[in-house]
C-alpha cells in the first residue's frame, strides 16, 4: 500500500523558500512551481508537493556568494 502525497500550502511553501505567499502564487501562474488547483469556494487554493519545492529550487536557486551579489527570479521582486 502507497502512502498518500502530502500537499503544502502556499504559508508553508513560503516559509521554505524565504519569500511571501503572493510570490509564490506567482510562480505558479508563471509556470514555474507546480501545484494542484482545488477550488474552494470559488476561489482557486494552491497546494504543492515536496518534490515539486525541491525541483523548483533545484532549477532555479543559485549559490549565495559573500559579495552580496543577488539573482531574483523577477525584477525587482524581494520577497
Amino acid at each position: 500500500m502507497s502512502t498518500p502525497e502530502r500537499y503544502l500550502g502556499s504559508e508553508e511553501v513560503s516559509r521554505q523558500l524565504g519569500m511571501s505567499p503572493e510570490w509564490v502564487r506567482r510562480q505558479v501562474q508563471a509556470g514555474r512551481l507546480r501545484a494542484r488547483v482545488f477550488t474552494i469556494g470559488g476561489r482557486p487554493t494552491y497546494r504543492f508537493t515536496q518534490p515539486a519545492v525541491d525541483e523548483f529550487l533545484a532549477r532555479f536557486s543559485v549559490e549565495a556568494r559573500g559579495d552580496g551579489t543577488r539573482i531574483d527570479l523577477e525584477a525587482g521582486d524581494d520577497g
